[in-house]
């Protein structure tokens, strides 16, 4: 698939009406490993600030009763708006430039997060 059509799919999936998006979809997109994003560090800081800004029990997270990620089964993996445009910037680094852009308060939320886990920004 050519880069442009992947990101346009991506994008359209996140501009959706509905907060939930089917993150293993856009994984395919990419045809990329979801598991891979889902173990990393900065993945479960992203949740820990999804469940701390949305007060929701980060003790649900990654099973089939999560809010910020669903774990409904190996094959169907649903998100959060606010943790998939993190998904999508990692299978597409210039989804952040969309999302800047286009999401209300992307930029202030990605900078806050970024100075709490210690990222100095320039």
């Amino acid at each position: 698939m050519e880069t442009n059509i992947q990101l346009s799919s991506l994008i359209k999936m996140l501009e959706s009406e509905s907060n939930i998006v089917n993150a293993s979809k856009m994984a395919d997109i990419y045809d990329a490993n979801i598991f891979n994003f889902l173990a990393e560090d900065e993945t479960k800081e992203t949740v820990k600030e999804f469940c701390k800004k949305f007060s929701k029990p980060l003790k649900k997270e990654f099973t089939k009763k999560g809010s910020g990620v669903k774990v409904i089964s190996p094959e169907r993996i649903l998100m959060h708006k606010y943790v998939a445009i993190r998904f999508a910037g990692w299978l597409d680094p210039s989804v952040f430039d969309w999302a800047y852009s286009n999401v209300p308060g992307f930029k202030a939320i990605t900078e806050n997060f970024l100075k709490d886990i210690g990222v100095e920004l320039k």
